[in-house]
């Protein structure tokens, strides 16, 4: 019997159907409404757009003109302080992980931990570079042995 024949194959070709229709109706409902804002938007918005807007700072309230250059510098400053930071944090807590995190057998440990060496023997970037400077001791169950058994003769080899 052929497939295209049962009833069950039309019922679900005609729902297919009705439902990608919906769907594409939908879809470019949403786009239409997408693009009009879109071109009000840039309309409008070329036109007031100049380098004042910029450079200079919030007007007080119920006065014209202003700038967004206090909003600018403290977003900046912002995320410069978090970077600052952050960033020492990241790496300590990275090498703490490393060196430490296997040898940590609490409840805690094990669910913050995270093996840096994955499955297949490529970590990343900045973890090879730290491991070919030695700063980050192997993971032993990673995928090390690979990059033993493949590796050019002389050359450096993870411990």
């Amino acid at each position: 019997m052929n497939m295209a024949e049962t009833p069950l194959y039309t019922r679900r070709r005609r729902t297919n159907l009705v439902g990608l229709t919906l769907s594409m109706t939908a879809m470019t409902l949403g786009l239409i409404a997408l693009l009009s804002i879109l071109f009000v938007l840039f309309t409008n918005g070329f036109a007031a757009l100049e380098l004042s807007l910029f450079t200079k700072d919030t007007p007080a309230p119920g006065s014209e003109g202003g700038g967004l250059r206090n909003a600018i510098v403290g977003s900046l400053m912002i995320v410069g302080l978090a970077v600052l930071v952050s960033t020492p944090i990241g790496i300590l807590a990275g090498v703490y992980l490393t060196e430490y995190g296997d040898s940590s057998k609490t409840a805690f440990h094990r669910a913050r931990s995270v093996r840096v060496c994955d499955r297949g023997g490529h970590g990343g970037q900045l973890f090879g570079l730290c491991r070919q400077l030695g700063a980050v001791a192997d993971c032993g169950a990673g995928g090390h042995a690979h990059h033993r058994k493949h590796a050019a003769p002389g050359a450096w080899q993870p411990a």
